[in-house]
Parts: C-alpha cells; structure tokens; sequence
C-alpha cells in the first residue's frame, strides 16, 4: 500500500514553526472544516485526538512516569497547544515506575528504591482518582508495534511491565483496540525506535534487541491500517534514523527538580522543547565525570573526552563527546 503524506502532517510543522515564535500565543482551533475556516486558522481543524505510541510518547523522564512528566508530554503539550480535551492515565504519588532523582549518581528513585533494582518488584501506584479507563493517550513504555497491536494486560509476558499495562489499558484491551474503541477523528502514531534501540550494546539478537525491517515493516502497515479504518488524519512520528548516531536527549529544565541546560539546549515553549538535535559527536553513554576537572573513573572511546554537564558535580556522570 503506497502511503502519502498527509495535510494533517503539514499541518503539525506549521504549528510548530508558530510555536517557535516568541511573539506568538496558543489559539483555539476550530472544528468547522470547511474551506474558509482552514484559510482563516492555517490548519485543518483534528477534532477528536488520540496517542498511541512508547515512552516518548507517554511522557517518560528519569527511567520512570509520574503526573508531572505526563503533564508534559509531547501530546499533552499538542492538545493543550489546540486547546483540545485529552485524557491521560495519570499516575498518584511516585509513579510507576518512579523515576530516578537528582543527582543521578544517588541511584535512588522519587520513591527510594534503587536505580538497579528488578523492574518487577518496583512500585507501580495506583492512578489517580479523577482518572477514568479508557483515556486518548495509549502509549506505554517499551513497546513495540507488535504490542500495540497484540499486547493486552492479561498477556504482557514482560514481569517489568504487567502493572503498567493495567494501568493504561482496560481488560482484554490494546493501544489499538482502544483506539478502535474511541473512535478518534486524529491519531499520533509513534512507534518503531524500541525495535532498533537495544542495537546500541552493539549486539544485534534478533527478537531480542533488535527486530528486522521485513518483520517489522507488515506489523507497522497492520497498525496503520486500523489507523485509516477510523480516523479521517493521523501523523506518524519517528524516532531513530540512524541508530549508529543516536543523540542524547537534552531538556533544558527537567521535572525531577533538575536545573541548568545540558550541552545542546533545547528551546522550551510550546512543541518547541520537543525538537531533538541529532550530534553524532554526543554519546548517550555517562563516562563518570565529576566537578570543573574532568577526571573520569571510565574512560570514553578513543579519540573523546569527557565533558562534564553544567553545573558540575550536581549532575553527575558526564558525557563523552569528541575531542576539540
């Protein structure tokens, strides 16, 4: 099936190029979809929005989800951006599982276990009492396109992750069947990075850490396919182009009680914080930097030093990046 790309695509780059503006403020978009509507607002009024997809898009921080980070998600900052109504399982107290606190060198979590400790035997807390199943944002860390399609609470074989999948999705329930369910008019769909993520240990195990494209590609066509059953638009988001050069991620004021900017900042407001800036010369690997000196107790690959985050010691580990 050949697939274009669609006006409601467009649409999302034109409202992150408004966003970007310092001059510019989030306004109402209609759900009139006739012509001289879209000529007067820029944009194809979404109607109904729902969000399937892994930990990006669920709103992870610090290896773990709380009401805070979910707050922050990238569809949660796209509805509010709309000022459209969007439900999310948001999670009471420490999260499930709770993330790590700063410094990161602690190996403690918000709730106080360890940073290394068995997923399974983690906190999973309950979801807040003003939460109702089943909501419009779906997606759930880890996942794979197959477990969009197949994975239900009941048959979620991975121990770390069976709470989390009762959390988010009803009894008997996927992410899409869920969205089936809900009916949406526009879907986000973010899925494929957690097929190729594992491939930076540098071993490559089939169904283990990696999954082939001819695997991968007609389980991602199923899925799009019960997409264009029921919603009139959808946008497809990427994560990894080239997993040789994946870049850290770095948010200028985390959640988790963070300050300062990490090499790289990215711009805050609107969908702007959500913009990543690949530099292959930045490896997501800490290298166990401290303070204003450099020293490091692991050494980086040949040919990198150790750069320390701002802040110094605060932060902890620093990141090996190229020399010069």
């Amino acid at each position: 099936m050949q697939r274009t790309t669609s006006m409601a695509a467009l649409s999302v780059l034109a409202l992150l190029a408004v966003a970007c503006s310092p001059d510019s403020s989030p306004t109402a978009v209609p759900h009139d979809s006739s012509p001289a509507a879209i000529r007067e607002h820029g944009v194809i009024p979404l109607g109904r929005y729902l969000a399937m997809g892994t930990s990006i898009s669920m709103g992870v921080q610090g290896d773990g989800v709380i009401a805070a980070t979910q707050e922050t998600s990238w569809p949660a900052q796209f509805a509010n951006l709309l000022r459209l109504p969007f439900t999310q399982p948001y999670f009471d107290g420490t999260g499930c599982r709770s993330p790590l606190r700063a410094p990161l060198a602690s190996g403690i979590r918000l709730s106080g276990e360890g940073a290394g400790q068995d997923l399974a035997t983690l906190s999973c807390l309950s979801l807040r009492a003003d939460v109702e199943l089943p909501v419009q944002n779906v997606a759930i860390n880890a996942a794979r396109t197959s477990d969009a399609l197949f994975t239900t609470p009941e048959n979620i074989t991975d121990a770390g992750y069976v709470q989390l999948y009762r959390r988010v999705l009803n009894p008997g329930q996927t992410q899409v069947s869920t969205m089936l369910a809900l009916d949406p008019d526009f879907v986000s769909v973010e899925f494929g990075g957690n097929e190729v993520l594992n491939e930076r240990s540098g071993i490559a195990i089939v169904g283990a850490t990696m999954v082939p494209l001819e695997v991968w590609a007609p389980l991602y066509h199923q899925l799009l396919d019960s997409v264009e059953s029921t919603a009139k638009r959808a946008v497809l988001v990427g994560l990894i182009r080239d997993v040789a050069t994946f870049p850290a991620f770095r948010p200028r004021v985390g959640a988790l009680g963070r300050s300062g900017d990490f090499p790289g900042r990215i711009q805050r407001g609107g969908l702007c914080q959500l913009r990543y800036e690949p530099e292959p010369s930045l490896r997501a690997g800490p290298c166990a930097g401290r303070g204003r000196n450099g020293a490091r107790a692991s050494p980086c690959r040949r040919g990198a030093v150790c750069a320390e985050l701002p802040g110094g010691a605060q932060h902890g580990p620093g990141l090996c990046t190229d020399a010069g």
